[in-house]
Order: structure tokens, then C-alpha cells, then sequence
């Protein structure tokens, strides 16, 4: 736990303007729109504008009492305007807007908490939006996905859309001090400042579900930066420079060489600035041996990848192309079947299950829905939320596949982990013809079946809390096909599940629990929408194993107060997977002191995978 900060007592908007203003009253709105709990003040600093800014400052100033303005005699630009502005600014919480953006509701204060009840000094955004005149109306957006929701010097070095290019953060007055301000790097002053932060130690916490809008108009720094590539290149340079002992001793060549200012966008992007022992040491991550010294290996191994690769995308294309066309009619077949269901009962199903939901839930929810009802395709896996919430990276398999590789013979292991076609899943094991979430799921059951003396082939009725596509519960009724299996999920993902499961088992295979058909049915998978009425009245007919693999850490007190009053739907054994709590799951750890019912067989930490997480096996205590 992080020792107990001071109570921040004020935040300060810090807004600096320079000419071309239209936009500025709505960017002041935005700002009343956080539900803030406490003061807060907008610092206008104006760069000696030559049209009528100033004057529409003071007039909004009539209007909105908090904002108190400062008119530059002469113009500093923009680094130094920035700085002059914190410095005539009173908050102990900083947060650096521009004049034409607009934040996103209820934004800031998550991005306070945060930076109040955490280690972090400095809180982001988790996605940039982008739009021209109207924030209805989107071009695209970055999405911040890094490791722990944390942005480091690691980070900074290997992409270039992330929060240092932008001013989408929210610092402390402690950490701004650190850094000594702004740098003074008219255009690249955000990267700069960005790596005086990481550069101290004060890595960014991204967090989940806020928003931050771009307006791109005709002369902002987006078009200027392209037109002005060498200027911007030789500002970029000179920032990392300042901080030349974050990185080794290839990587200082590089940056110190007579042309790096133009080669500068090419190294980030193909990941050539690695760092020193110190740089490793400020991201608080293990340090990595980066180099690989002898050329000659270097290129054999890029050839073994290379050659690697080329055989896993033949293999995977032969599985797609597979008889696709009559893949392709199934599945929209099975699709318009469960779309129009859904688009009947979507209203009230979505308000029943909100009590469930975390906000970032029903953000994920609302554009995942969009997508069912107006391009979901076969290849759904490949949609943004599905492969952020539901997929996990290849890396962990070879540590997987070694421990199922001892429990199951090969054919049997084939059996259990081969793929369809459906959803197009990337195929990281040719041999088994399989994913890393296939992998990833299997590798869940087996050692809860070892640490429980569980024999999952004696299984007769499973219950999921939040079942993602319905992979977990295809794994599990190849291993006992005739179980009942039931899912408990957000309304959208029940239907995506009866859509995958139905091409892989039948239609004639799913039962969508609802109101008007309340009952769970035996050997089928049956699909329950959230609603507190069915799950209080259902029968479950006491289900054998619980599963929630990170689902229950990542849901409201609400819920888990819900399953754990309804004692885990009376379920004999419990798999349980959780992270630690955090700001973006505050009752993860919650879960580990729910247990009033159950002895605790094994609770340990998952080791293959980064940061904390741990496997909850349990079994109901017997009655007295």
C-alpha cells in the first residue's frame, strides 16, 4: 500500500491561449462538467494575442467566476507561457488543457483519485479522441494500452501516439517542481516535459474510461509538426539528450550523431532507443539484455523468425480459407438470428444489468453493442474491445503448453485446444492448431483440477461469471460434452456468445435465459443476461464449479457482494482468477475476503503472468 498522502485541496486549469480563440468557451464548459469534490480555479495566461482573444476572456470572465487571466506584455511562447501561468497559479493538482479542446466528462476527478489514493504523481487519459468541429462527430482516437495502465520511459521510447504528445495529463504541483517546467521547445515542449517526468522517476498512470477531445484545425501543432519535420526533429533530439544517461551506449550514438534529428520518428518506430540500467531501473521494471552483440546471430535469428512467421501464416490461412464460404453463411445466419432477438429486448435487458457495471463496463458495453448492430463480422476477434478485454498476448503459451504437455497425451490436447474459424483466432501453436487463449484457458482448469483433486470429466454443472466469447465454456464441453454450462454476462456479450457457440454446436445447443423463459436447462449452455431478478430466483440446481477468471475482480461491490450473498449460486468448488486492487478495479482484491463458506485451497500468485495476479481455488465447507 502507498503511504498516505496529503489531501489535495486544490486543482488548478491551466489554460494558455495565443490568437485564434473561437473555441475557448467551450473548452471553459467542459471544465464544469467533472463533478468535482474539490476547488478549483482556470488560469487563462494569454501569449500577447494580436486579434480579440483578450477581450473574449474578460467577457468570460464576467461569466465564470473561477477563472482569473494574465495578459503576457510580450509574448513568451508557448513553453514559457505554460510555465508563467503554473507559477501564477494556486493549486496543489495541475491539469494543462488548450484553448479549442474539450475534456471528457467526468473525466478529472478519476484522474484526481488516482493521483490521491495511489503512489503516481501524474494521471492520464486512456484515449485521445480526435474530431474537427463537432464532438459528435470522431475521426479516430489513440487508446493508451500499456502494461498495469502505466506509461514509462520504456513506453516513451518504442511509439509515438501516447500521452507525451499531447497535454492530456494531470500532475501535482510537487511533481511539476521536479522538473524544473516546461522545456523550451517550441512545438515538442510536451515531449520534452513528458520525459523530465519519466526521466525523475514519475511514471504516468493511464486511467480507465476518461476521455480527452482533439480538435484538429488547419494550423494546430498536428499539421505544423508534418510541415516542419527537421525543426521539430532537432527539438525532439534535444530533449532526450538532456536525459542521454536514461538510454545505453548504442542508443547515446545514435542520438548524438549529425543527423539523428532526421531520423529520429524512424528510430521510435522501429523500437531503436533502448535503455541503460538507469533508464530500466526509472520505469520499475526488470532490467533486459537488449543487445544482441554478434551480427552474424542477430541476422540467423531474424531469419528462424521470418522463417517462422511465414510457416504460421500459411498454416493459419489454410485453416481460414477452409471451406470459409459455407463458414461465412452459418455465421450470418446464426448472426441476423440473434440480432433481431437482441435489438428486441436490448433496452431493458441493458438497464437491468447496469447496477453490475463498473463505468469502463458500460463504456466497453455501449461501443461494443455499435459494433454488433453495424459491421460485426466473422472476424469479430479482431474489433479493439474484444481483443483488449478478452485476449491475452502469445507469450505465456510455451510455459503453458510445457505443463499441459505433461497432463494430456498430444491427440487429446489437440482435441481439447483446436480452433474453428470463427472469429478468425491468430493461430500461435501450429501443432495443436491453437491460440494462446485456448492455451490460456485450458492451463485454468487442469491446475484447478490438479490442486483440487477435481475430476472435471465427473463435472455435471458449471456456472461463469462473465464468459468473454464463450471459449472457456467450449474447452470445458469438450472435455464433458454433456454438462449443463451457464454463463452470467453483459447483454451484448451473452449474445455474441449464443452467436460464436451456436456456429461451433447448434443453435439447437443454446438457451437464453430471460424473464419470459426462466430456467436453466439441463446439457445445454445456457446464457443469462445480468438481471438481479432472474439470478435471485433462478435455480441453479447447485452447479459443481463456479469460474470467474478475472470477471468478478473487475465488477462493482455490488456484484460481489450479490454472488457472495447468493454464496457463489451455492457452487461446491470456486476457480477464481484475480488481480490486486487498483485504481481502475477498486475491489479486486475483494474477492479473497468473500470466502465465509469456503475453505481456501490454494490462493498463490500466477507467476507467467506480469504484475499481481492470483489463482482463488475453493471448495463450500461442509454443514455441521
Amino acid at each position: 500500500m502507498p503511504e498516505k498522502k496529503e489531501k489535495l485541496k486544490m486543482l488548478s486549469y491551466i489554460i494558455p491561449t495565443y490568437n485564434s480563440t473561437k473555441f475557448l468557451e467551450e473548452t471553459v464548459e467542459s471544465m464544469y462538467r467533472q463533478n468535482l469534490k474539490i476547488p478549483f480555479e482556470i488560469v487563462i495566461s494569454d501569449d500577447n494575442s494580436q486579434d480579440d482573444t483578450q477581450e473574449l476572456i474578460k467577457k468570460l470572465a464576467k461569466k465564470y467566476p473561477e477563472i482569473k487571466y494574465h495578459f503576457n506584455k510580450k509574448n513568451l511562447r508557448a513553453p514559457n507561457n505554460r510555465n508563467s501561468a503554473i507559477a501564477k497559479s494556486r493549486g496543489d493538482v495541475i491539469y494543462m488543457s488548450c484553448h479549442d479542446n474539450v475534456l471528457g466528462d467526468n473525466t478529472i476527478q478519476k484522474l484526481i483519485n488516482t493521483v490521491q489514493n495511489t503512489e503516481f504523481e501524474v494521471a492520464s487519459v486512456q484515449e485521445q479522441i480526435f474530431f474537427k468541429i463537432d464532438t459528435k462527430k470522431l475521426k479516430n482516437s489513440w487508446i493508451h494500452n500499456f502494461s498495469d495502465n502505466i506509461f514509462t520511459l520504456k513506453e516513451y521510447t518504442e511509439q509515438s501516439n501516447t500521452p507525451a504528445a499531447s497535454i492530456n495529463f494531470l500532475f501535482t504541483r510537487k511533481a511539476f517542481d521536479k522538473t524544473k517546467g516546461y522545456p523550451d521547445l517550441n512545438g515538442r515542449e510536451n515531449f520534452g516535459f513528458s520525459l523530465r517526468l519519466l526521466a525523475r522517476g514519475l511514471n504516468i498512470a493511464i486511467v480507465p474510461n476518461t476521455k480527452y477531445f482533439h480538435r484538429i484545425v488547419a494550423d494546430g501543432l498536428f499539421f505544423t509538426e508534418f510541415k516542419n519535420k527537421e525543426k521539430y526533429g532537432k527539438d525532439m533530439i534535444t530533449a532526450l539528450k538532456e536525459h542521454i544517461d536514461c538510454f545505453d551506449e548504442k542508443t547515446q550514438k545514435l542520438i548524438n550523431s549529425k543527423k539523428s534529428y532526421k531520423k529520429i520518428d524512424e528510430y521510435i518506430k522501429r523500437n531503436k532507443l533502448k535503455l541503460s540500467e538507469k533508464g530500466w531501473k526509472l520505469t520499475g521494471k526488470k532490467i533486459k539484455h537488449q543487445n544482441i552483440n554478434n551480427s552474424i546471430i542477430h541476422k540467423l535469428k531474424n531469419k528462424v523468425i521470418n522463417y517462422s512467421k511465414n510457416k504460421l501464416n500459411q498454416r493459419i490461412t489454410k485453416i481460414f480459407l477452409a471451406n470459409n464460404e459455407k463458414g461465412k453463411e452459418k455465421f450470418n445466419e446464426n448472426y441476423f438470428f440473434y440480432k433481431k432477438i437482441y435489438r428486441e429486448q436490448k433496452n431493458n435487458l441493458k438497464k437491468l444489468s447496469s447496477p453490475f457495471l463498473l463505468p469502463n463496463w458500460i463504456d466497453f458495453g455501449n461501443e461494443i453493442e455499435n459494433y454488433f448492430f453495424n459491421s460485426f463480422k466473422i472476424n469479430f476477434f479482431s474489433h479493439k474491445i474484444v481483443t483488449n478485454t478478452m485476449f491475452i498476448k502469445p507469450k505465456w503459451q510455451k510455459l503453458q503448453l510445457n505443463y499441459l504437455e505433461k497432463k494430456y497425451k498430444t491427440e487429446k490436447l489437440k482435441k481439447y485446444l483446436s480452433e474453428n474459424k470463427y472469429g478468425h483466432p491468430l493461430i500461435c501453436s501450429p501443432k495443436y492448431r491453437t491460440s494462446a487463449n485456448s492455451i490460456h484457458h485450458l492451463n485454468h482448469l487442469s491446475l484447478f483440477e490438479d490442486k483440487t483433486k477435481c475430476n472435471l470429466k465427473n463435472t455435471k454443472n458449471v456456472v461463469e461469471w462473465g464468459g468473454g466469447y464463450g471459449n472457456m465454456a467450449k474447452i470445458f464441453l469438450r472435455i464433458k460434452p454433456e454438462a449443463t454450462y451457464s454463463i452470467i454476462d453483459l447483454p451484448i456479450f451473452v449474445f455474441i456468445q449464443a452467436i460464436y457457440l451456436s456456429c461451433i454446436l447448434g443453435k439447437n445447443k443454446i438457451n437464453i435465459v430471460t424473464e419470459q423463459n426462466p430456467t436453466i436447462k439441463d446439457n445445454l449452455i445456457n446464457l443469462i443476461p445480468l438481471n438481479e431478478k432472474i439470478l435471485n430466483d433462478i435455480d441453479f440446481h447447485q452447479p459443481d464449479i463456479f469460474i470467474s477468471t478475472w470477471a468478478l475482480s473487475e465488477s462493482n461491490n455490488f456484484s460481489q457482494n450479490f454472488v457472495e450473498r447468493l454464496n457463489y449460486f451455492n457452487s461446491k468448488k470456486l476457480l477464481i482468477a484475480h488481480q490486486v486492487t487498483s485504481p481502475s478495479m477498486p475491489h479486486a482484491s475483494d474477492i479473497a475476503n468473500k470466502m465465509d463458506k469456503y475453505n481456501i485451497l490454494y490462493h498463490e500468485k500466477i507467476n507467467y503472468i506480469s504484475g499481481e495476479n492470483y489463482y482463488l481455488f475453493s471448495n463450500l465447507k461442509k454443514e455441521i
